[in-house]
């Protein structure tokens, strides 16, 4: 009888730890499924050449950037938008794909641009130096590939979120 009570108890912590952890994977896929949904994209264009970015624009998307991704399409990009204009740093921590990276003013002109081809490195950080308002990430040589340089003119729309 003892027995018996003791094997109930413990088919029940089973079956609740199962119970944990299916809740756990499915909660995890509704998540990663709503962030699919929620990815806003614009067409960017630089002296003719086009872009199509990812929009990263509230405080979560930004924190997060391209990390954890291991490839970038030939002319993707993300580009973040923030509020107010700031001296704005970047850094490479978690993120494996080399990249450049334009730091753009209130006006959309091109002020800084870095080329970090060092991935998942958080010790060195890349700084617009000037106050910027958008900061837009592409493949590593991507600027240079097609002649884009300090004071050209980004153009763009920021669609709105839901």
């Amino acid at each position: 009888m003892k027995k018996e009570k003791q094997n109930k108890t413990q088919n029940k912590m089973i079956i609740t730890l199962i119970m944990s952890i299916l809740t756990t994977i499915i909660i995890n896929f509704i998540s990663s499924y709503s962030q699919e949904i929620d990815k806003i994209k614009s067409l960017i264009t630089i002296q003719g050449h086009n872009i199509t970015a990812e929009i990263s624009d509230t405080e979560k998307t930004r924190e997060k950037g391209l990390m954890w991704r291991n490839q970038l399409g030939k002319n993707e990009g993300m580009l973040f938008i923030y509020n107010d204009s700031a001296t704005r740093c970047f850094w490479m921590k978690n993120t494996f794909i080399a990249l450049d990276m334009a730091f753009i003013d209130s006006n959309k002109v091109i002020r800084t641009i870095h080329t970090a081809k060092t991935v998942n490195d958080s010790t060195t950080f890349y700084s617009s130096y000037v106050p910027v308002k958008y900061v837009l990430e592409v493949n590593s040589g991507w600027f240079e590939e097609h002649g884009i340089s300090l004071g050209d003119t980004v153009l763009f729309s920021h669609p709105k979120r839901k």
